[in-house]
């Protein structure tokens, strides 16, 4: 489930999912997963993109969503 916008929303389908990687701050040349996507449909609302930043500025905002496609009307 998600809660979007004070709704909760039950997860029909995961459309995609996706990383992006960074260099080690150490100064090796190792990289590692700095972000994680998702693109969730959601049952009866908006297909969602939502990502998870693992060296977040702010760590109690690790997690940020943005509607694509909203298609409840």
């Amino acid at each position: 489930r998600v809660i979007w916008s004070n709704r909760e929303y039950r997860v029909t389908s995961v459309q995609r999912t996706g990383e992006s990687t960074a260099r080690d701050r150490g100064g090796s040349s190792e990289r590692y997963r700095d972000r994680h996507y998702f693109v969730l449909t959601l049952e009866g609302g908006p297909l969602l993109e939502a990502y998870f930043e693992r060296r977040a500025r702010d760590p109690r905002r690790r997690w940020w969503a943005r509607v694509i496609e909203d298609t409840a009307d």
